[in-house]
């Protein structure tokens, strides 16, 4: 490039052999007035993610820089590696199993800052597949996330999908990615959002740009049952920070933390009809609220047990 892109485009990538291309494709279809790059980091994977951005990087070498780990180094790092390689005035990412569907997406997020004052954060709709039953919809759980009280929302939780932000790089200099390994958070966007709503107001583009893949046995929608554990686990460490960093506005005391893992260990057990288990859990809260009490109702014995499991698979 002649000269420095206006945006950084960061698409992470583990084993997504069958998605990466369509990601990465989506991406190269944008239509801007402005230089871009493309940050790829390809974690190590054990299929043919990696030949295949090798394969991109190759054919458009002068947009794609390709960050190949030697090793696993997991989501927090591999992002904090991408993001610390780009160069433009603003970011904006993929995951790589999700895809954008919109070519001025990238133009509307650019046009919407350079356009607004005090707004450093801008995010599109977009629309959620369902990759087991092919169902499509859109995502509406996001939508009061607007304006300069986002932390209301965002100390929660992130307060968009990945694929559809757009921010400035400027913003990175309030995250700590070492402290977010250090922690062993399991996500990178929660912590972001809630520290970048501290600094700038977020905005809102209503077009539907993006589709958010929700996949089985995907980091945030995990399979295996240590797994989810691990899950809540970095999510927690995410709270404890943000109650840390910001006092007085998020509670989450060491008691908090114990009883919320103790509360999904519990909803695990009835997902695995695991009666010694639940009951062995249901006895370790400390300070049981009604949900928590509700499942502590249905371990008193074995028969309360197995219907409360069937009602929650019914349910589910």
């Amino acid at each position: 490039m002649n000269k420095l892109p206006l945006v950084s485009i960061v698409v992470i990538t583990f084993n997504q052999e069958t998605t990466i291309a369509q990601t990465i494709e989506s991406v190269l279809s944008q239509k801007c007035d402005f230089q871009y790059e493309i940050i790829i980091g390809e974690d190590c994977s054990i299929d043919e993610t990696r030949s295949i951005c090798i394969n991109y990087q190759q054919r458009f070498p002068d947009r794609i820089t390709l960050i190949l780990q030697e090793k696993n180094q997991g989501l927090i790092r591999n992002y904090a590696d991408c993001m610390r390689a780009c160069n433009g005035k603003y970011i904006a990412q993929s995951a790589g199993d999700d895809y954008w569907i919109d070519e001025c997406k990238l133009q509307k997020q650019v046009d919407f800052l350079d356009n607004n004052d005090g707004y450093g954060f801008v995010r599109t709709g977009g629309y959620y597949l369902e990759e087991k039953t092919n169902k499509m919809g859109e995502i509406t759980f996001y939508n009061r996330a607007e304006g300069n009280n986002v932390f209301e929302i965002a100390k929660y939780g992130p307060v968009g999908i990945a694929s559809s932000i757009c921010f400035e790089r400027e913003l990175l200099s309030y995250i700590d990615f070492d402290e977010f390994i250090r922690r062993k958070f399991s996500m990178e966007d929660y912590p972001m959002h809630a520290i970048f709503s501290k600094h700038t107001k977020f905005g809102y583009i209503e077009d539907l740009c993006v589709v958010y893949r929700m996949v089985q046995g995907s980091i945030s929608n995990p399979i295996d049952t240590s797994k989810k554990l691990s899950y809540y686990e970095g999510y927690v460490a995410v709270m404890i920070y943000l109650a840390e960093l910001f006092p007085g506005e998020l509670e989450c005391t060491q008691e908090n933390a114990h009883d919320f893992l103790i509360h999904k260990q519990l909803k695990f057990s009835f997902e695995d009809f695991n009666y010694r288990r639940a009951k062995e859990l249901a006895s370790q809260f400390k300070q049981p609220g009604a949900k928590e009490s509700k499942l502590i109702f249905f371990t008193k014995n074995v028969l309360m047990f197995y219907i409360g499991c069937i009602y929650k698979k019914i349910k589910k």
